[in-house]
């Protein structure tokens, strides 16, 4: 949150004296990184930030110029990948970035034509894949990012509704899974995708509500494995993909609270 603000804040300083869009966005970028490590982030951490808040303000200028809705997440794309590279993010990392600015644009665009939820996810999903292939990412790659940029709009819509957390997170479930099966992931691809992006869900929830970090993880591993219990698969996958949810879930904590290496790697292993 601190970072978003001072990217904002950055942002309307750099347009009020007139700079051009590129600037607005680096400036926005490095303004978020620099306030997320005042805040305690890990480096790795603060370069998402900067992506997510330069891609942002690139959308929003693109937006405001009146372009079409792929041209509003190409910017956003690009601004994303250009400052992730320009906080010391690799080149895999700074992509994976610009998919998800670009699917976070792609929602955005398609929340304000009034489109419907599952249009809105849908939008999120077709933008990141999108800017996946163009950033250079692997089919499967981007075919991942298309899943959680999807998820992650639906979780996003879904709790603006007023759902419940096992709504929300079935929501972004059903929302990755469409788009794996869109981008020619397989069924069990698919029901990965859909596991990640319930459990990340879940996870966003605890963590806004307060909740501790192994109680973060441990939502997020509930949310995956009911998800893929859901899907038909077995009992040994649900474990599987309710162990990886876990794992990313307390990954992130670990890393946004700045703990070092060995600690996040702990974290991540209980």
């Amino acid at each position: 949150a601190a970072a978003a603000a001072a990217g904002n804040a950055a942002a309307d300083a750099a347009a009020a004296v007139g700079k051009p869009s590129q600037d607005i966005s680096a400036a926005t970028g490095d303004a978020a990184c620099k306030a997320a490590v005042a805040a305690g982030m890990s480096p790795a951490k603060a370069a998402e930030a900067a992506a997510a808040a330069a891609g942002k303000a690139a959308a929003d200028e693109a937006f405001a110029a009146g372009s079409p809705p792929a041209e509003v997440a190409q910017a956003a794309s690009e601004a994303a990948k250009k400052a992730g590279i320009a906080a010391k993010m690799g080149l895999r990392q700074a992509a994976k970035a610009a998919a998800a600015a670009a699917g976070s644009a792609g929602a955005e665009s398609a929340a304000v034509a009034g489109k419907s939820p599952e249009e809105i996810a849908a939008a999120a999903g077709q933008a990141a894949s999108r800017a996946g292939e163009a950033a250079k990412l692997s089919p499967m790659q981007a075919a991942e990012a298309a899943a959680a940029a999807a998820g992650k709009a639906a979780a996003e819509v879904a709790a603006c509704l007023g759902k419940s957390p096992e709504e929300v997170a079935a929501a972004a479930g059903e929302a990755a899974r469409k788009a794996a099966e869109g981008a020619n992931m397989n069924a069990l691809q698919g029901a990965a995708a859909a596991a990640a992006a319930a459990g990340k869900a879940s996870a966003d929830l605890a963590a806004s509500a307060g909740e501790s970090p192994e109680e973060i993880a441990a939502a997020a591993g509930r949310a995956a494995r009911k998800l893929v219990e859901a899907a038909g698969m077995s009992s040994e996958q649900a474990a599987e993909e309710a162990a990886k949810a876990a794992g990313e879930a307390a990954v992130e904590e670990a890393a946004t609270a700045c703990k070092s290496p060995k600690d996040i790697a702990a974290a991540a292993a209980d």
